[in-house]
């Protein structure tokens, strides 16, 4: 398993450029229609959840089209794709199986200062049979469960948990389709010199309608021409010892040839920017 959380901090995959935000002044949530402030510190804990998530989402779009070309010998995932990414990240166990028309693959391993595990499950279909190989596929059912834990629980850190499960279809034409479901959860403690807060993010996410174009490279660039992700968020805070309070919020994505239109509501507060996520082929 490539952490995505190292995966962000490397670059990969991705290319992210500087976001574009529309935002008002006022960060008063009682108020109708009010627009919220770009500096309302629970707003920006939640904004970079999501731009994780969402950089995480486009990771995974690449990673569930490139295990076509994956395949070693037209019939085993070659596991060498999914070992870990850091120079000092060490295999503690592995394994990959052909099982009841899945493809599973499982890593786990270490980075001294993080332990992440990966299980992998991947079905190539030929209309409603499933098959080992690629050959003549339109259809690929990819299933991604993730966990990262930091090893010092004592300093600032984000641990996260994930499982998604996506649908690639149409992949015998020029434009598949993308849709699927994830549920994302992040556990962060910050730690300051007179407190600690603690943050859990349960985030439960909807794909739908994705479009992504083939290029003459193949699928495994992964970013959308189009395509909806509606997320609904539950951010627990709590400070020191107070009573944890929870906040919901509501996000919606669009995107357009990678350029990514979003809008977060909590309450009767919105908050509305675009960010180019990707470059899609035109």
């Amino acid at each position: 398993m490539r952490s995505h959380k190292l995966m962000l901090l490397l670059g990969t995959v991705v290319i992210v450029t500087a976001c574009m935000l529309f935002i008002g002044c006022s960060d008063d949530e009682t108020s109708t229609g009010t627009v919220g402030n770009l500096n309302d510190p629970e707003f920006l804990e939640v904004h970079g959840q999501v731009s994780e998530l969402v950089d995480s989402t486009l990771t995974w779009f690449s990673e569930g089209l490139g295990s076509m070309s994956h395949v070693l010998g037209d019939s085993m995932i070659n596991p060498i794709y999914y070992g870990p990414s850091g120079p000092d990240a060490k295999t503690d166990s592995s394994s990959v199986a052909y099982i009841n028309g899945w493809h599973i693959i499982y890593f786990a391993y270490n980075a001294g200062d993080y332990y992440t595990v990966q299980v992998d499950s991947i079905q190539f279909r030929n209309g409603e049979i499933y098959q080992q190989n690629v050959s003549g596929l339109d259809a690929i059912r990819f299933r991604h469960n993730w966990q990262y834990d930091v090893l010092d629980t004592t300093a600032t850190h984000c641990n996260y948990t994930t499982n998604t499960n996506f649908s690639f279809d149409n992949l015998d034409q020029g434009q598949c389709t993308v849709t699927g479901i994830c549920n994302w959860i992040a556990n962060s403690k910050q730690v300051w010199a007179d407190s600690t807060v603690w943050r859990q993010f349960n985030v439960d996410v909807d794909i739908t309608s994705g479009k992504i174009d083939k290029t003459g490279s193949g699928w495994a660039q992964g970013c959308p021409r189009s395509g909806n992700i509606s997320a609904d968020v539950a951010m627990i805070y709590q400070k020191n010892e107070s009573v944890p309070d929870t906040t919901n919020w509501n996000v919606n994505i669009s995107f357009n040839y990678g350029v990514a239109s979003t809008t977060v509501t909590c309450g009767d507060v919105t908050w509305s920017y675009s960010c180019r996520e990707c470059w899609a082929p035109q």
